[in-house]
C-alpha cells in the first residue's frame, strides 16, 4: 500500500547477559566469563531468535549504530578456545568424565549456575543451555514473569547469571548517549535495576566521570572508546545480539517520522520532530 512506509532501527534494544560478580568465586573470574562468551554462538542467536534480522552483540556494550561505537575484540564462537581457557583457569572435568559432563572449579564445586530470565524468552534459554553444556558449564533456567520477579531478583542479587531485556526500565538503549555506560557500570553510581552487579574498575570509573564533564566531541569519543575496551576485557554485562525494530506510518498524515536514539520505550513514538521541524538531529526549526 503506497500510503504506508516503514522505518527500521538497529541497536535500540538487546538482551544482555549479566554475571553476578558480587557473589565472588567463579562468577567474579573474568576468564570464566570470557570462556562463556567464546562458547555462545551469537550469530546463531541472530539467525534463530531474530530471524536473521540483527547483528551479534558487542562486548563493548554500545551498538554499532551508536556514533560513539568503538571496535573491540568480539570473542567470536570458538568452542575449542573456550575449553582450553577453562582448562588453563583450573576448571576441570571430573576424573574420567567424558564430554557432556559438568566441570568443577578448583574447590570442587560444579560449574552449575541458575539462569534468571523472562519466561517469554524460553527459546533463548534453551539455546544458551545447549551452547554452554558443550564446554562443561551447566545453566539451570529460572523463568519468571517480566517485571518485579525478574528485575527485583536481579536488583537484590538473587541470581547467578541473568539475561535481561535492555533498556527495559533502563536509562536508554545501546544506541543512546554513551553516558549510559557510566550509569550501568560505574561503581560510583547507586545500584539500579539494570546496573552491573558487583562490578568495580577504577580506570573505568575515572573515564566515566571525565567524559561526563567533557564538551569536546573528539576528546569524549576517545574516552568512551577506552571505556568500551575496558568493558570488553572485563565482561561484566554483554549484549547477546541487537535486533532490528520496524515502525510503520501513514505517509499522508506525516512523512517525516524518524528514530530518536536512546528514547524509550518506542524510539519512533516521539514529538521531537514537531519541535525541530527536522527529520533528524536537534536543530531548531528554521524561522
Amino acid at each position: 500500500n503506497p500510503a504506508f512506509a516503514k522505518i527500521t532501527n538497529l541497536g535500540n534494544s538487546t538482551n544482555a547477559m549479566y554475571w553476578n560478580l558480587a557473589k565472588g568465586g567463579t562468577l567474579a573470574d573474568p576468564k570464566f566469563r570470557k570462556a562463556m562468551l567464546l562458547a555462545i554462538d551469537r550469530q546463531d542467536l541472530v539467525t534463530r531468535i531474530c530471524n536473521g534480522r540483527g547483528v551479534p552483540g558487542n562486548p563493548g556494550f554500545l551498538a554499532p549504530s551508536n556514533p560513539y561505537y568503538a571496535p573491540v575484540a568480539q570473542d567470536a564462537l570458538d568452542v575449542a578456545a573456550a575449553n582450553a581457557m577453562l582448562d588453563a583457569a583450573g576448571y576441570r572435568y571430573p576424573s574420567g568424565a567424558s564430554n557432556g559432563a559438568v566441570r568443577k572449579d578448583p574447590t570442587g564445586a560444579l560449574l552449575s549456575f541458575g539462569l534468571l530470565m523472562d519466561n517469554a524468552q524460553a527459546p533463548l534459554s534453551e539455546i544458551l543451555v545447549a551452547d554452554l553444556r558443550r564446554v562443561g558449564i551447566e545453566l539451570r533456567p529460572k523463568l519468571v514473569q517480566l517485571g518485579p520477579q525478574l528485575f527485583g531478583n536481579k536488583l537484590t542479587g538473587q541470581y547467578d547469571i541473568s539475561v535481561l531485556p535492555f533498556p527495559g526500565p533502563g536509562p536508554g538503549g545501546p544506541n543512546a548517549d554513551p553516558d549510559v555506560l557510566r550509569i550501568l557500570f560505574s561503581s560510583n553510581v547507586p545500584a539500579t535495576l539494570q546496573g552491573a552487579s558487583g562490578y568495580a574498575n577504577p580506570d573505568f570509573d575515572a573515564l566515566a566521570d571525565q567524559q561526563l564533564a567533557t564538551f569536546d566531541p573528539a576528546s569524549r569519543k576517545s574516552m568512551v572508546a577506552q571505556m568500551q575496551a575496558i568493558l570488553a576485557q572485563d565482561a561484566a554485562v554483554v549484549p547477546l545480539y541487537f535486533s532490528e525494530l520496524d515502525g510503520f506510518y501513514r505517509k499522508p498524515a506525516l512523512d517525516t517520522w524518524y528514530f530518536t536514539p536512546g528514547e524509550f520505550p518506542a524510539t519512533e513514538n516521539n514529538k521531537q520532530l514537531f519541535i525541530t521541524g527536522q527529520t533528524a538531529g536537534t536543530a531548531i526549526r528554521p524561522v
